[in-house]
């Protein structure tokens, strides 16, 4: 159990930091809009990776390869949704910022799970 718990914390920490990142590359620099990247991703992240553990336990495999382009689909509208509530960027522009930041943060997640990294637990 402990080692779920670290995992879920790396990879919230590591989706923060790289959507950050994203956003920072992009022009978004204010505290403002940095602190609302990270507040989205207080939302999203947890959420999304209860369910894919809840989806290994339960189902006893790992989540299809369709269900996570469904959830991670999600995930950019709520973000993008949020973003562009929480700031005065415009819509086209966050839903554009929402699916950089997850995109990257996904191939960058895929590569991570590929690597060394996940041996480590």
């Amino acid at each position: 159990m402990a080692n779920l718990v670290i995992i879920v914390f790396l990879c919230f920490a590591m989706t923060v930091v790289i959507e950050s990142g994203v956003a920072f590359a992009l022009g978004y620099r204010s505290h403002r809009d940095l602190k609302c990247v990270f507040l989205v991703n207080v939302i999203t992240n947890p959420a999304l990776n209860f369910i894919l553990i809840a989806h290994n336990i339960f189902m006893g495999k790992s989540p299809s390869e369709l269900l996570i382009f469904v959830l991670e689909a999600l995930i950019v509208i709520i973000e993008w949704r949020l973003l562009a509530k929480a700031t005065n960027h415009g819509s086209k522009k966050m839903f554009l910022l929402s699916l950089a930041m997850n995109s990257a943060s996904y191939l960058i997640g895929l590569l991570l799970e590929s690597s060394l990294f996940w041996s480590i637990f």
